[in-house]
């Protein structure tokens, strides 16, 4: 979907993913909530990607590459999937500006039907903030488990299901791209993971006062109104078998 189109969108309409995404690419690093995710979950994952050995690394949704220049800075070999080919272009637009030598592929591709060869593949897989656009997560993280080597890890991040919100709404002033969301319980992701065989390291939720940068109240009324209120998590698992 281009840009042009977003135009004849009206506001009540919920986009897949895909088009969502590919209409907001050219402003999603200004969003407000890129700003929030930026200076607060990127340090939390950050720390569990410090003790990472280098490897080879999917980055299941990678959008315009949140994480990638701090995986390249740690010589990781790194596979960049993701379903919007616009966010990929702004994410390949970046290159110019760093002078990495290790290896980067950016695939446009669904994490729900990965290629059948990259079973065992990876030492490790990151997906931030994507399953609650994924109706059927059981299917994605058999997935994960699937590509994943034994002993690999699965760090990932989304928001808070107690967290109010039905979509995920990502605005320029003039074009509004409503984004279908789905929320997926603790209980049942935790039934998910064992089925895949895949073992909780860590599990963290994140409320207002374990922020490290507390966002201006005027953009983030929802957080405030209820401080105590978990509004993302964080859950490192370890593949099994």
């Amino acid at each position: 979907m281009s840009i042009s189109e977003a135009f004849r969108i009206q506001r009540h309409d919920v986009l897949s993913p895909k088009d969502g995404y590919d209409i907001a690419a050219p402003w999603y690093d200004k969003w407000h909530w890129t700003q929030f995710w930026k200076y607060n979950e990127l340090p939390m994952v950050g720390n569990l990607l410090n003790k990472l050995t280098p490897g080879r690394i999917l980055d299941a949704g990678t959008g315009t590459g949140a994480y990638r220049f701090q995986l390249e800075d740690r010589g990781h070999e790194i596979v960049g999937l993701d379903i919007s080919t616009k966010m990929l272009e702004i994410q390949a637009k970046k290159e110019r500006f760093v002078s990495h030598t290790t290896s980067v592929k950016l695939l446009n591709g669904d994490i729900q039907h990965m290629p059948f060869g990259w079973s065992e593949t990876f030492d490790c897989i990151i997906c931030a903030r994507v399953l609650s656009h994924i109706e059927d997560a059981l299917t994605t993280i058999r997935e994960f488990s699937r590509v994943l080597k034994k002993e690999g890890r699965l760090i990932l991040t989304d928001v808070d299901p107690a967290h109010p919100y039905e979509h995920v709404k990502i605005s320029n002033g003039s074009i509004h791209s409503i984004i279908r969301a789905f929320k997926h319980d603790h209980s049942e992701l935790t039934a998910f993971f064992a089925s895949a065989h895949l073992r909780i390291e860590l599990f963290r939720r994140f409320a207002l006062q374990d922020l490290y940068w507390l966002p201006p109240k005027d953009r983030f009324a929802k957080i405030y109104c209820a401080p105590k209120r978990p509004i993302f998590f964080i859950c490192e698992l370890i593949k099994q078998q």
